[in-house]
């Protein structure tokens, strides 16, 4: 791509990076790698020490550091704040549309052809009509450190005497692929059935009597383990972890084989 189209691309969309007004003329931008693979997974810009220092908001990328050898190389010196934001923007955009690697910058420019390595990774099964997802592993995650995506658990009836629904934002998407767009009659037949049977919904994620987490959508495996190591610090156990869609069989099935 010539330099005329992407300066019209930039112009398009506002540059990621913050302007503080500064005057000076030595900023520079540059981007982490891992020395093995050449793999870049992290773009800045910065004055003085600012591309050895630790990054307390790129957490992911500091875990790579500590994990890899990698190395810095410097896309631009001598900058202005103007400039250095611009070819930031412009490298994030050329590593987003012509290579796959996983960048770990939280913000990056929107009219990248792919977004940053926090998406669920390409091995993520795809949303089914009423089958439970999976909690899903980012793209960074599975293929820098291993971590890959984890089925919810198998229903157990004893697991659901006092359950908790896990108070996450389901997105439209979610909605209408998961439910036909409407979750609601299966979060109430499940509801139902659980106090209809002597059992209880327990407002809190932690409380001694919860016996078992419920999602309505999918999330990040991450804060799965996350709740499950507050879990054991808490109630010295790790908690069953179910779908709804995965209850609302389950309850049809005991329903049918009762009758």
């Amino acid at each position: 791509m010539d330099e005329r189209k992407w300066s019209e691309l930039l112009v398009e969309a506002s540059p990621v990076g913050q302007v503080t007004g500064s005057r000076y003329h030595d900023f520079y931008v540059y981007e982490w790698y891992i020395v093995e693979t050449g793999e870049i997974f992290y773009v800045g810009k910065g004055r003085g020490d600012r591309y050895k220092r630790y990054h307390e908001r790129a957490i992911e990328a500091e875990k790579i550091r500590k994990l890899y050898n990698t190395d810095v190389r410097f896309v631009g010196e001598g900058l202005s704040e103007l400039e250095a934001i611009e070819l930031e923007d412009k490298e994030m955009l050329r590593i987003l549309n012509y290579t796959n690697y996983r960048l770990t910058n939280r913000i990056t420019p929107l009219i990248a052809q792919r977004g940053n390595g926090f998406s669920p990774s390409p091995t993520t099964p795809t949303l089914e009509f009423e089958k439970a997802p999976v909690l899903w592993a980012s793209e960074i995650d599975e293929h820098y450190f291993d971590i890959h995506h984890k089925l919810f658990d198998i229903v157990e009836l004893e697991n659901l005497k006092g359950i908790h629904f896990i108070n996450k934002k389901i997105v439209q998407y979610e909605i209408l692929t998961l439910y036909g767009g409407d979750y609601k009659p299966y979060y109430d037949d499940v509801y139902s059935w659980i106090y209809e049977n002597g059992n209880h919904v327990i407002k809190s994620k932690f409380a001694k009597s919860v016996t078992a987490w419920v999602y309505i959508g999918d999330d990040d495996v991450q804060n799965y383990y996350i709740d499950q190591r507050h879990a054991t610090e808490r109630l010295g156990r790790e908690i069953p972890v179910y779908h709804l869609l995965d209850i609302w069989k389950f309850i049809k099935a005991h329903k049918k084989a009762n009758n």
